[in-house]
């Protein structure tokens, strides 16, 4: 492909980008403004019930001199209703003005999430540069926000134990600073989605905290709870690809974590397993604590990576058209976003409530190996995640770009 050609299939994906950003600003635009009119009309009637009620005491004997028969039973219930109703008002103004007082209202653009769908994979080049965990804007996938989008994300898992932790601070440019996407890789993944009656050889590269497992001593990485259905996960991924490790704990923690989850065939049988020695980060960088990003080039360009690769010896190769990362955060794939197939946040907790009451890590590692069957018959599974992300129902993204499962 020349450079005129990338560079016009550039623009007309930017353009497309923006088209879709200006509908959704006109459509929070719109819910603002009846937000506003509720609001106004709310404070209204509330200024008029007031009113009523510092009505003189002389005008009040005046109307009721006025009334000279007794009320009828109609009459009784409708004063009732009407009473009611008043204190309805006044429980929900109160209510109201103590969490959204109107002076404290931001404009609804300047909130720290937008209502957006899984539609924001198919737009990569806006995707906000990371600056810090309370200043970064994340979509937020499969849906509208749910109210425990507010709840700060220290609060809405498990508490961890020993030293408090430092916030995420940005990567320095040593490592290689914040990742942006290679024009091209948008040029391939553009393409039509294309599925072949063959299996594809596939290289499912996993991540563990909070992927697989939850660590509630980050002091003891072998003491950790397991997402429910693990086990049948692991098995089902064994069997149908080629599978590879990579977390960003030190290798260390990462090496007890896989003696401890995977059976002993199992951890034999993994292409790779990288902790946070792989993630190219500078002396300093590795022992703060920065936003890391899973570079999959990084992948691609390991020799015995690509040697583990099952048509190795035809001149076959891992590539955007063949790897998947399972991963609980946006912001890691960054840079290969159309490879990234975004599971919740697990944090230890086997179960949550709501009507459905279903299992917190069984039912979407069932929908994850469902989606994983249609992917690895595909030519390219950037392109097909791309048309056909995967999502799951009730998700929000926290300020560090963690996927995670509503608290109820």
């Amino acid at each position: 492909m020349s450079d005129s050609e990338r560079c016009r299939a550039v623009r007309e994906h930017m353009l497309l980008e923006d088209q879709e950003l200006d509908r959704q600003i006109a459509e929070m635009e719109e819910a603002e403004k009846q937000r506003e009119e509720a609001v106004k009309l709310l404070h209204q009637m509330k200024s008029e019930k007031r009113a009523e009620q510092q009505l003189p005491d002389e005008a009040r004997e005046q109307e009721s001199a006025q009334v000279q028969k007794e009320p009828t039973r109609s009459q009784q219930s409708g004063n009732h209703t009407r009473e009611n109703n008043i204190a309805a008002m006044d429980k929900l103004s109160a209510a109201f003005d103590t969490l959204c007082p109107l002076d404290d209202l931001p404009p609804y653009r300047d909130l720290s999430r937008m209502n957006l769908t899984g539609e924001q994979f198919l737009f990569p080049m806006k995707i906000p540069r990371f600056e810090s965990p309370m200043t970064s804007k994340f979509p937020v996938m499969g849906g509208r926000a749910h109210p425990s989008a507010a709840i700060p994300r220290d609060s809405r898992r498990s508490k961890q134990k020993g030293p408090k932790r430092d916030p995420i601070v940005p990567p320095s440019a040593a490592s290689g600073g914040v990742p942006e996407v290679n024009p091209e890789y948008l040029v391939r993944s553009m393409r039509p989605p294309e599925a072949v009656g063959v299996l594809q050889p596939v290289l499912l590269v996993m991540d563990l905290n909070g992927t697989l497992l939850h660590r509630p001593n980050r002091q003891e990485p072998s003491v950790f709870v397991e997402r429910p259905c693990t086990g049948q996960f692991l098995h089902y991924v064994f069997s149908n690809f080629s599978v590879m490790v990579w977390s960003s704990a030190r290798p260390e923690n990462v090496a007890k974590m896989c003696n401890q989850l995977f059976p002993a065939a199992q951890r034999k049988a993994l292409v790779a397993e990288w902790g946070r020695d792989r993630l190219g980060l500078s002396r300093e960088d590795y022992i703060r604590r920065v936003q890391v990003y899973k570079r999959l080039e990084l992948v691609w360009n390991d020799e015995s990576i690509q040697r583990a690769h099952p048509s190795a010896a035809q001149g076959k190769y891992w590539d955007q058209s063949n790897t998947i990362l399972l991963d609980d955060s946006l912001e890691k794939a960054r840079s290969e976003p159309h490879n990234l197939l975004p599971i919740p946040e697990f944090c230890g907790n086997p179960s949550y409530g709501g009507r459905r009451k279903k299992p917190h890590g069984e039912d979407i590692l069932r929908k994850v190996a469902e989606y994983l069957d249609l992917v690895k018959v595909q030519t390219d599974v950037s392109s097909f995640m791309r048309a056909q992300p995967f999502r799951s129902e009730n998700v929000v993204v926290a300020e560090d770009g963690t996927l995670q499962e509503p608290v109820v």
